[in-house]
């Protein structure tokens, strides 16, 4: 077989040919499985690099978006910072002061006894021992304008007239001026005068 390999008809000769012929086949093999090994990691790297290039373009928008946010921040912070401050306005409250209180002196005036006299029906009141035109005319603006309202007021109530006038007639004893104008109202005229002459005997 294949004698024209082997002319001479060397031993051995037709394995070294056959050797000769199954190398090239097993190389083109070797070259086709290899060129196979080498399209797939073409493939795997072509991939890879795909891959590499979304996650550079990941990374630069990202990086952009970022940028962006920062510079907004930084003009925000910007124009907060040049922004006029408004300072809000002081209110004063207005201070009150309690005015003091002023405490009146207590003034107790007689009630009138009986209907208001007119200036004809007045009585002179000076006849009564030991009032005079001041204290009469206390009298009249309590209301006491005649002998019988002298009479039917009692003397306590006199005496407060008195006291609320001041010092200056607190001295005086009204404790006979009701008998005296009762008198004087009867028209008991000489018993009035015979009495006011005991009352002066005793001062």
């Amino acid at each position: 077989m294949l004698d024209f390999l082997n002319p001479c008809n060397t031993d051995g000769a037709n394995w070294q040919h056959w050797l000769m012929l199954a190398l090239p086949f097993l190389l083109g093999l070797l070259f086709g499985k290899g060129s196979e090994n080498n399209d797939e990691a073409s493939a795997r790297l072509s991939s890879l690099e795909a891959d590499l290039a979304a996650c550079q373009n990941n990374k630069r928008t990202i990086l952009a978006a970022t940028k962006a946010s920062a510079n907004s921040f930084n003009e925000t912070q910007n124009k907060v910072a040049s922004a006029p401050v408004v300072e809000a306005p002081v209110i004063v409250a207005p201070v009150v002061v309690a005015a003091p209180a002023i405490v009146a002196p207590l003034v107790v005036t007689a009630p009138v006894i009986a209907t208001a006299a007119t200036s004809s029906s007045k009585d002179d009141l000076k006849i009564v021992e030991g009032i005079g035109p001041k204290i009469e005319g206390l009298f009249n603006d309590a209301g006491i304008v005649t002998f019988q309202q002298l009479a039917n007021t009692p003397t306590t109530q006199l005496k407060a007239i008195l006291n609320a006038a001041g010092p200056r007639y607190q001295m005086h004893d009204p404790q006979t001026w009701p008998a005296q104008s009762k008198m004087a109202a009867e028209g008991k005229w000489d018993e009035l005068k015979a009495w006011q002459e005991e009352l002066n005997k005793g001062k």
